[in-house]
């Protein structure tokens, strides 16, 4: 769940978020979706050990009933987008429309309505830089990440107990909402770092460093973040008879996921990542921090295409 903070929004935004929870739960998240419980990783941590990530995006962690608790996180994600996009341009709001697109998808998810399928391809690049707060647009920027990410291992958690049941239908649904939800992630990814270089060199990536955080401080530290790379690896089995019963959707799957990486290089090269490392990789690797994410990249595409990962051919092209 998003902490609450000063928000400068439209007239009007917030007070409709009361009035949409008390509608949409009509349908809760139902056992087969809901966030399974905290589980080590591979070196036997925690995935609560995330805590220095969580004070630093002002994201908090609460237990309680999962459907009510995750329907807020997306009413409260999708407010402060929609918040900040109302200071900006026409063509800012249309560059990053994805990302309400991706909350519209999963709000359509408690009600059974399916939304209209997110393009792949990147919308055209405003001119310049959105004239936000860099500091305030990297936070909000990331805790809508968090969201989406919830959302993709719920939809993800979707598709494997339909594939159980033989649901064929349902199975496609949770590949359609994920490959959404990975496409507004990607787009989200430009929404956070809307603004000059130079600010992210002197404002936001000294404040990622020591003396302020512990030395390799990371996106990587995200509990949503690791769970996903989980729900992945626990999937693989599954990916080879996906793609026989729904070959679109999970073709659309796996594009939409080499997307995400294609936008998280796009902006790290942005930053400096094509040469420099990452705040992680100073001290854990010698590799940039793009060359860190191709590797990623490659990895994660082998959990949805067991060795057939560098057949991916998106006809999209390089990202700008």
């Amino acid at each position: 769940m998003l902490e609450s903070a000063p928000l400068a929004c439209a007239r009007g935004a917030l007070p409709v978020a009361p009035a949409l929870f008390l509608a949409l739960p009509a349908r809760s998240v139902p056992a087969r979706a809901a966030m399974r419980g905290v589980m080590p990783d591979a070196a036997g941590r925690r995935l609560d050990d995330t805590g220095e990530h969580d004070r630093f995006f002002r994201i908090q962690r609460v237990e309680g009933p999962a459907g009510p608790l995750f329907l807020y996180s997306v009413m409260r994600g999708a407010a402060l987008f929609h918040a900040e996009m109302a200071a900006e341009t026409p063509e800012r709001q249309a560059a990053f429309g994805a990302v309400g697109a991706g909350f519209a998808a999963l709000l359509g998810w408690f009600r059974d309505v399916r939304t209209v399928p997110l393009d792949l391809h990147v919308a055209p690049a405003p001119e310049g830089f959105s004239g936000c707060a860099p500091m305030r647009r990297w936070i909000v920027g990331h805790q809508i990440f968090a969201v989406l990410t919830q959302g993709l291992v719920m939809a993800l958690q979707d598709f494997e107990a339909a594939m159980a049941e033989g649901d064929a239908a349902v199975a496609a649904g949770g590949l359609a909402l994920g490959a959404d939800l990975l496409v507004a992630s990607a787009v989200a990814f430009r929404f956070a770092c809307d603004f000059p270089p130079e600010l992210y060199r002197d404002v936001i990536r000294p404040r990622m460093m020591p003396p302020h955080m512990q030395e390799g401080f990371s996106g990587l530290l995200s509990a949503d973040h690791r769970v996903l790379v989980q729900v992945l690896g626990r999937l693989q089995p599954l990916m080879a008879a996906a793609a026989a019963q729904c070959p679109m959707h999970h073709a659309r799957l796996t594009l939409a996921l080499q997307r995400v990486y294609d936008d998280h290089k796009f902006i790290c090269a942005r930053f400096g990542g094509a040469s420099a490392p990452s705040l992680r990789g100073r001290t854990c690797s010698h590799l940039s921090g793009v060359e860190q994410l191709e590797g990623y990249r490659r990895a994660r595409l082998r959990l949805l295409r067991p060795g057939n990962e560098d057949a991916v051919d998106d006809g999209v092209g390089p990202v700008e």
